[in-house]
């Protein structure tokens, strides 16, 4: 399963967390590829059942966030 990161965060750090039937399959840990995307070994199914938690943003901000004024 790919999956695309939305706002886009090259090279950032999320954490991922899910059901116990499916947390032994999914990495505690992924970096978003420069292209915003990451590859996940997961049904579609299961990976909806994901949450995911931004824990690093990476070298420069997010795409399409303005910055606070």
């Amino acid at each position: 399963m790919q999956g695309e990161i939305r706002p886009r965060i090259p090279g950032g750090v999320i954490a991922l967390r899910g059901p116990r039937d499916i947390a032994g399959r999914v990495p505690k840990r992924v970096r978003i590829g420069a292209n915003s995307r990451i590859n996940l070994r997961l049904s579609r199914r299961d990976a909806e059942r994901l949450s995911a938690r931004l824990l690093d943003p990476g070298p420069r901000p997010p795409s399409g966030l303005r910055p606070p004024r």
